[in-house]
């Protein structure tokens, strides 16, 4: 009996795969590298036309990604420049559902004391200025807290990602063995 499949619990994490052996693979007209997982010691085989491709005793990280997901994959000066630009955006989304809230906690003082039928004040000739009302306001307050949220996952997903627990990256440049 076969079950559906199901996602994991966690997050997939990257896990080394060592580069073993190479071979030129007569039935398919390509260069096999075999790959070994030293967590598992499993095996398994990538084909290419690029003889060079792949360095033999190389450490590669290996990500596997959901069927709705891509792997990412970048330089850790990149993971930095990403995690700090997450970190501003946070900051950012905090800073205006505070301000959102604010202007509700004020509106909700002001709003008995504005007629309902009074017309908009103009700045210029040109432009209206509207300010939203109480519930307007906990609406957009609303919507910055859940991309705040979206935004608080997404540093939670590279966090791990900027400081791997296997004590940092094994290759150097071109993936060469450091």
């Amino acid at each position: 009996m076969t079950h559906p499949p199901r996602p994991p619990n966690r997050p997939l994490e990257p896990t080394a795969a060592v580069c073993a052996a190479t071979y030129y693979a007569d039935l398919v007209p390509a260069y096999a590298f075999v790959f070994r997982l030293p967590s598992t010691d499993t095996r398994f085989t990538l084909y290419t036309d690029d003889p060079d491709r792949y360095l033999l005793g190389a450490t590669y990280t290996l990500t596997l990604a959901e069927p709705g997901e891509r792997p990412l994959s970048l330089d850790p000066e990149d993971w930095e420049l990403l995690a700090h630009c997450l970190e501003l955006i946070a900051e950012r989304w905090a800073e205006t559902t505070e301000q959102t809230n604010a202007a509700a906690a004020t509106q909700a003082a002001t709003d008995h004391a504005k007629p309902r039928d009074a017309p908009a004040q103009t700045e210029q000739a040109d432009t209206i200025s509207v300010e939203p009302t109480r519930t307007g306001y906990r609406h957009m307050s609303r919507m910055f807290r859940d991309e705040l949220d979206r935004v608080q996952r997404l540093r939670r997903r590279v966090g791990p990602l900027l400081h791997p627990a296997d004590g940092g990256d094994t290759t150097g440049e071109e993936g060469e063995p450091s």
